[in-house]
């Protein structure tokens, strides 16, 4: 699985030379949620989801705003609290 940056309008994902690319397999693995969100939070980009690609089945799922995320690890951490 990568971690991937896309751009809302093109649909082309951003790759390691800072270009896009419409290659997923070509994009630059940010390797994990939390990093590439920082780094879209940081340099104040607007436009861009980050999404998990899975190569071998050529297939990517937005990731869900960061609350929400957040807010569901939590609940599933309190689900497994016995």
């Amino acid at each position: 699985m990568k971690v991937l940056i896309q751009d809302f309008k093109s649909g082309k994902y951003l790759a390691a030379n800072g270009t896009l690319t419409s290659l997923p397999s070509q994009a630059k693995d940010f390797r994990y949620s939390s990093y590439a969100r920082s780094i879209l939070r940081r340099e104040k980009f607007s436009g861009l989801s980050v999404h998990y690609y899975f190569e071998d089945m050529d297939y990517s799922i937005k990731v869900r705003n960061w609350q929400r995320e957040r807010l569901c690890q939590q609940l599933n951490a309190a689900a497994f609290d016995f």
